[in-house]
């Protein structure tokens, strides 16, 4: 399995500080698919609608949804406009935009960013040559969020588009499409950086706090969730506003959203993006009562872990009869797990994960498929999350493949929460006992992260760490890992899971690494059968 570590997600979240008792929420979101003379998008429109839904349910009324009919630089900058004309100090500004997004050379002197590139959200009559300024440029962004923050208004800005790479959304259909893709605008050679003497910084902006996105060399993709096309980022703010990121008393805070977020678009990837953010004061009320209500309130409590459900199928091969807790499917663009004749084993976004798997051993693949859906949804339904890095040891933290024999470190933030579990969950449906091990501290007394070392070992393709903190040892649930350790067991496991974590509070943690035994010439993984 190919071991992927911490990678970045190229898209940015600003997230506005104090909300007072009595402001007022004003929306404006947009959503753009058909382009003038790029390429047409899936799930953009779905982004939107599915954020002025939930942001309606929280009874905000001044809501502007922007498509591609009224999408121009003039219609956005009035309805900007009229949204900052009705808003008063302290109340707050809730934006979106999903489509496209552009970095392109500067073509002018003096350069105004550091690497010499404009970044931006091209809107929808974009044109190189005919309406270049059809697109939100970063700079004037800038202005706007400036101009509104004079004001006293507080902004939260959502751009599930490339915003620091040069980047697009991706339209095919296909499974495995990125989200994003190279993109530079039309013949434009690269520019050498300027002086960084010569460029002046604009100072951050007050009152938002920034999530900001993957760079430039790394790939986003839009995924089939709630059986529709999304972004990671607009589903996970999404089901966080909702309340899913709220704490125990239903009060959500920045701090909340803020690393729901963060751990939601990891799982949601498969790991494939992870963004990063600086949140100035985390106990700022979003939605609910005051500050002091939600102090203190933490992860969830002990609760129940929900029964395994099914995984969609799309198999190239007649698959085995007896197939239990799948939904076959013809449509290769609607799965959440592929079979390949060959024994490949596909996650939905089209990543070869397992391979040499037989016809007898789909079932286990399938079966660990849903437990890691489970996981996910119970990770989600409780809002903290542990949040976790893996990369090789002496390296920084890449997406790559990890080989044969390669010394990894893994780790995970402390909390509160000071007992440890940590399980590997192959592809192929092999449970592996990491946390604690022999000598292996059952609680953690240092300040520090969790941390520890692993080698790379077979099967190869994909794991998917599964990170439990608690606030007590879990004896029981360690003697039952024991006995699984080294087997096709993702169902006990679950099983285990569901009896044995209500007695505890807990939070749980989950991260796709990707290993492989060797490379081919070309770079290529070059994976061994499954055992």
């Amino acid at each position: 399995m190919r071991l992927r570590a911490l990678a970045a997600l190229t898209t940015t979240l600003l997230l506005a500080a104090a909300v007072p008792a009595r402001a007022e929420t004003h929306a404006l979101i947009m959503g753009f698919e058909d382009y003038l003379s790029k390429q047409h998008l899936t799930g953009s429109h779905n982004d939107a609608a599915d954020l002025a839904k939930v942001l309606r349910g929280r009874g905000v009324t001044d809501l502007t949804q922007v498509e591609e009919q009224h999408g121009t630089l003039a219609e956005v900058e009035a309805d900007w406009a009229a949204m900052v004309s009705r808003s008063k100090p302290g109340d707050l500004l809730f934006v979106s935009f999903s489509g496209h997004g552009n970095r392109s050379p500067e073509k002018g002197e003096p350069k105004h960013t550091p690497d010499g590139f404009e970044k931006g959200f091209l809107l929808p009559r974009y044109d190189e040559v005919k309406f270049p300024e059809e697109q939100l440029r970063d700079e004037h962004l800038y202005d706007l969020f400036k101009a509104a923050s004079d004001k006293g208004l507080k902004i939260i800005f959502v751009a599930d588009a490339c915003h620091s790479g040069a980047s697009v959304r991706a339209v095919t259909a296909k499974a495995a499409a990125p989200k994003f893709q190279r993109f530079e605008t039309h013949g434009a050679a690269l520019p050498p950086p300027p002086d960084p003497s010569s460029v002046a910084r604009r100072p951050p902006i007050p009152g938002l706090t920034i999530y900001s996105a993957a760079d430039e060399n790394q790939t986003i993709q839009e995924f089939l969730l709630d059986d529709e096309k999304h972004g990671a980022l607009s589903y996970a703010v999404a089901r966080g506003l909702e309340g899913k990121a709220a704490g125990p008393n239903g009060v959500l805070t920045e701090g909340d959203l803020g690393r729901y977020v963060l751990a939601n678009v990891r799982v949601l990837s498969d790991n494939t993006q992870i963004p990063r953010a600086v949140t100035p004061d985390p106990d700022v009320v979003l939605f609910g009562e005051d500050a002091s209500a939600a102090a203190g309130g933490g992860p969830a409590g002990p609760g129940q872990i929900a029964p395994l459900g099914r995984v969609t199928l799309f198999t190239e091969a007649t698959p085995p009869s007896g197939l239990s807790g799948v939904v076959l499917s013809s449509d290769p663009t609607r799965l959440t797990l592929g079979w390949k004749a060959g024994g490949e084993i596909l996650n939905g976004h089209g990543d070869v994960v397992a391979t040499g798997v037989a016809p007898e051993k789909l079932q286990d693949a399938v079966d660990a498929r849903r437990v890691l859906d489970g996981l996910e949804r119970a990770m989600g339904e409780r809002g903290g999350a542990v949040a976790t890095s893996v990369a090789a040891v002496g390296k920084p933290a890449s997406d790559r493949y990890y080989l044969r024999d390669e010394p990894i470190g893994i780790e995970a933030a402390n909390s509160a929460f000071r007992f440890l579990t940590v399980i590997d969950l192959t592809a192929d449906g092999t449970v592996l006992f990491l946390w604690p091990q022999h000598q292996d501290p059952v609680e953690w007394s240092s300040d520090h992260p969790w941390s520890f070392k692993v080698k790379v070992t077979p099967p190869y393709g994909e794991d998917t760490l599964i990170f439990i903190e608690s606030d007590r040892a879990l004896k029981d649930l360690h003697a039952t890992l024991a006995g699984l350790d080294g087997k096709h067991a993702a169902v006990p496991l679950y099983d285990a899971l569901r009896l044995l974590l209500p007695q505890a509070r807990f939070k749980i943690g989950l991260q796709s690494v990707f290993t492989c035994e060797m490379l081919k010439e070309d770079g290529s993984c070059a994976v061994s059968p499954s055992p």
